[in-house]
């Protein structure tokens, strides 16, 4: 199995795993699931994990206690309020058409106190803004043609959307990191200080500066 994420995205979602309280039953939901690397390390940390996407991986090259469903992220997700204990996303929620309604039955299937990680490409990195600037789209969300307008990523998922929905939704973030640190070089050191001046100081962390792939950790409250 290929990971389909940026390099190092998945080890950055390992390691908020790692420093989880786990108790017996642990119940994992991972959506998009990919090709199923992620709920291939989620069933040997000993979780019940159910894996959902579109295009679900073939069950023959996964573990047959993980449970794998075809279905569109774009519609409500097909489990009861308060399902899960942990809700994984890596670099999915871009891709959707309807981002805050996925955001929302999340949040909707994740216990009260339980535990959401959501991965997005950083499209206000200082390196993504200069790259706006200069050629009229943030990284990762390149033009591929004339008519093909993008490379599968519909929304860029800013600090607004998910300050905004994450309020509405009743979760709070424990840690923002990134799967590494681009550009922190001059003359970003310069730039920060006046782009960020007005921000609360949790979005002023390096990671939300100069991070390529963003990973959240949300605690339902």
């Amino acid at each position: 199995m290929i990971e389909q994420a940026a390099k190092g995205t998945h080890d950055r979602v390992k390691e908020i795993v790692e420093r989880i309280n786990i108790k017996d039953g642990f119940k994992v939901l991972d959506a998009p699931c990919g090709s199923g690397v992620m709920a291939a390390y989620l069933n040997n940390k000993g979780f019940s994990v159910s894996a959902i996407d579109i295009i679900p991986p073939d069950r023959d090259t996964l573990d047959k206690k993980i449970d794998i469903l075809q279905h569109d992220l774009n519609k409500p997700l097909p489990f009861e309020d308060e399902t899960f204990d942990l809700c994984i996303s890596v670099e999915g929620i871009e891709h959707l058409v309807r981002p805050t309604d996925f955001f929302n039955e999340y949040v909707r299937v994740l216990k009260r106190g339980g535990h959401m990680i959501l991965t997005t490409p950083n499209t206000e990195a200082l390196h993504s803004r200069f790259r706006y600037f200069n050629l009229g789209f943030p990284k990762y969300f390149e033009p591929k043609n004339e008519i093909e307008r993008d490379a599968g990523h519909i929304h860029p998922i800013d600090r607004i959307f998910i300050e905004r929905i994450r309020r509405k939704s009743g979760v709070k973030i424990e840690k923002i990191t990134s799967n590494k640190l681009h550009g922190k070089k001059f003359p970003w050191p310069l730039l920060k200080n006046i782009l960020t001046r007005r921000l609360p100081e949790m979005y002023r962390n390096e990671h939300l500066l100069y991070g390529d792939i963003l990973v959240y950790h949300f605690i339902k409250e």
